[in-house]
């Protein structure tokens, strides 16, 4: 959960004055379990939902709900918005960053029940722009989508000073004990 978009949507966040959490799905960094195909991911995100909305009347802070991610989180983030909405907890937005419309099955936004922002870079080399531009229309009915965000800065200084970071990748030693998938995936800029 250290990868740049991920950092910056949660320091967004927090510096309109919300609250926010981070966290690895089941599998990734420390967290235990395996890897849930998406839905195990679903449910790590409601459950992950519903301890911040209790912390949160607990220690009597006030900021909406939302949920945010990146690539296969906002995949998963969708899928937990309209699940929670169907539980009578809607969340106030949903916000989806690079979502992989091309790769996974999405659910209707509008069983959101809440509203939708879709961010897509326009030079993005993995998420197809043009692809992300037509799910936005058909999903929400927009006929504008924003330009001017050209990709996330893979390969550029992140700005949030990463322990070992240099042109924007996350580098490590040899002696560095990292999961295969997080070798893998941390070179095209997911993190996981």
């Amino acid at each position: 959960f250290d990868n740049k978009v991920v950092t910056t949507l949660t320091r967004t966040c927090r510096r309109a004055g919300g609250a926010a959490l981070r966290f690895n799905f089941r599998g990734v960094g420390q967290s235990a379990g395996p890897h849930g195909g998406g839905l195990g991911e679903v449910d790590d995100t409601c459950l992950m939902a519903a301890w911040l909305r209790e912390r949160m009347t607990r220690e009597k802070v006030t900021a909406p709900l939302w949920l945010a991610g990146f690539s296969f989180g906002s995949m998963v983030a969708a899928h937990a918005a309209v699940r929670l909405a169907k539980q009578g907890q809607p969340v106030a937005h949903l916000l989806l960053v690079a979502p992989p419309v091309h790769f996974y099955t999405w659910p209707a936004l509008a069983d959101c029940a809440c509203p939708v922002t879709i961010v897509q870079g326009q030079a993005d080399d993995v998420v197809p722009p043009d692809e992300v531009e037509a799910f936005a229309a058909k999903q929400t009915g927009a006929d504008t989508v924003y330009q001017g965000v050209k990709a996330f800065g893979f390969g550029r200084p992140t700005g949030i000073d990463l322990q070992g970071e240099a042109n924007g990748v996350v580098y490590t030693n040899a002696n560095a004990d990292w999961r295969p998938i997080s070798l893998a995936t941390n070179s095209f800029g997911q993190g996981l």
